[in-house]
């Protein structure tokens, strides 16, 4: 383009300096419309990488809660089940049998306890073991585990022991109803009942609460080993030697087989070793 002839070289300068001006002040726009544009896409970047953080966050967040929850259900279930292994871990240790015998030491404590306390009892003044009472609860309940039952830690066993009804049949005495049932679950005949087999009317009389709960109770062995001891102590005071063991026993069952059966078994227990309860021995 030729220069306009009219133009004076002022009025050229100034025009191509008012030129640059705009060319350059077009440029500074475009530069700081780029910087802006790599700005916006900067910062776009960071808030895409801080959403996409916050997401793993919360992903974090809700598996951990998760997780947490899990692990609280599982706290949760395990202590529900704790009573519950406790009374089994007991309910183990009571029948855990003394060493070389099918004795229980759940069963082993009531015998000695019950031959302590009636030895030591003026009133019945007795010579009397817990080997005697042992060959007695084995013959009768096999130490309260009849029909698949066992002791627990306070004595109760878990299955109720329950004798035939003594109608005459099978060789049985004719007993009728002396408790209206209240023991031995029958209204209509009696039947012996518990760890010892007593029949109602003789538990009546010398049933006897050793396990401490304030009620005599058959199906307790604490509580049956007592009232044995009191039974064969009103037939014999001296319940070491064999004369006296056979007069009790002949009396708690009229059977000469029992008779011997229970001393053997009784005599067996003996020889376990285990300390004497008599206080007069």
């Amino acid at each position: 383009m030729y220069p306009d002839p009219n133009e004076t070289i002022a009025e050229a300068l100034e025009r191509s300096h008012e030129g640059w001006l705009v060319d350059e002040t077009s440029r500074q726009a475009q530069t700081a419309l780029d910087h802006m544009q790599e700005a916006g896409r900067a910062q776009a970047a960071v808030l895409d990488s801080l959403q996409a953080q916050i997401a793993d966050n919360t992903a974090d967040a809700t598996r951990a809660d998760r997780d947490n929850g899990a692990a609280s259900s599982d706290v949760n279930a395990a202590t529900a089940e704790l009573p519950a292994l406790t009374t089994e871990r007991q309910l183990a240790r009571a029948n855990t049998l003394v060493g070389g015998s099918d004795l229980p030491l759940v069963a082993l404590d009531a015998y000695w306890r019950a031959a302590q306390a009636a030895s030591s009892d003026p009133k019945l003044a007795c010579s009397i073991d817990w080997w005697a009472l042992a060959g007695i609860g084995r013959t009768e309940s096999n130490h309260g585990r009849y029909a698949g039952g066992e002791a627990a830690p306070d004595g109760r066993v878990t299955e109720p022991i329950y004798g035939i009804a003594l109608d005459g049949s099978r060789g049985t005495a004719v007993i009728r109803d002396s408790d209206k049932g209240a023991l031995d679950g029958d209204p209509g005949i009696d039947r012996a009942v518990g760890v010892m087999q007593f029949i109602p009317s003789t538990w009546k009389r010398y049933g006897a609460d050793l396990s401490g709960d304030g009620i005599a109770d058959p199906q307790n062995v604490y509580d049956g080993a007592l009232s044995a001891a009191r039974y064969l102590c009103a037939t014999s005071k001296d319940l070491v030697n064999d004369a006296g063991l056979n007069a009790a026993y002949f009396s708690y069952n009229h059977s000469l087989a029992y008779v011997s059966t229970v001393l053997a078994r009784s005599r067996a227990y003996q020889q376990l070793g285990v300390p004497s309860a008599n206080r007069r021995g």
